[in-house]
This record gives structure tokens, C-alpha cells and sequence, in this order.
């Protein structure tokens, strides 16, 4: 008989203050905040945080080789993003509110499981 455990995504556990990733990321969206660009690559998330959607002046989204399998349609908000950085996660299909980033230059989708836009 297997044990079933609640779901408790990466993500949730970075925003806890007693793991090491918790500050790095508070650091990042902080600094996000300036720079208007933002690296959460590498990071073994399998959930963007949700404060990532209220930096809504971000030009450029690095959430590159993470455990990403949706991107919320949230990404929509980001009416400045020019630049978003997918490539390396199990992604298997983006939002349609993707379509209201109309500054949007360039989307990395390498080795993803992104078949069509």
C-alpha cells in the first residue's frame, strides 16, 4: 500500500523561510523590482511564485531549467515582457494570455514538450 502525501509544489517550499532557496528568490524578486528582469533558472521550481506576476514593468523572464510543466495564465500580466526564457522544462503547452505580452521579442521553448504555439 503506497502512502499518499499531499502535493506541495517546489515552489512553496522556496517561499519557506527554512530552506536555503527561500532567500534567493526573495533576493531576486526584490532586485527584479529595479532591474525589471528576472533569473529563476535553476532552481528545481515546478510553480512560478505568484509574486513573480506583480512585476508587471519585467522585461526579461529566465525560468530555464526548472520542473515547469504549465505556465499560469497569469504570464499575461507581464504586458512589457520582451523576453521569456522556458527552454530545458517538461513544458507541454503555453497560455493563451501569452498573446496579451504584445512586446514579447523573443520566447525560448528549447527542449520542451511545446509542439505549437
Amino acid at each position: 500500500k503506497m502512502l499518499k502525501t499531499p502535493f506541495r509544489p517546489n515552489e512553496v517550499l522556496g517561499l519557506n523561510p527554512a530552506n536555503p532557496i527561500h532567500n534567493e528568490m526573495k533576493i531576486k524578486l526584490k532586485q527584479a523590482e529595479r532591474t525589471c528582469i528576472l533569473h529563476l533558472n535553476n532552481l528545481n521550481l515546478d510553480a512560478v511564485p505568484p509574486q513573480t506576476f506583480l512585476l508587471t514593468r519585467l522585461l526579461r523572464l529566465d525560468l530555464s531549467f526548472n520542473n515547469f510543466v504549465k505556465i499560469p495564465g497569469d504570464i499575461g500580466k507581464l504586458a512589457m515582457l520582451q523576453f521569456l526564457w522556458l527552454n530545458d522544462n517538461p513544458l507541454r503547452e503555453i497560455p493563451i494570455e501569452l498573446a496579451l505580452c504584445k512586446k514579447l521579442k523573443e520566447v525560448d521553448l528549447r527542449n520542451t514538450y511545446v509542439l505549437q504555439l
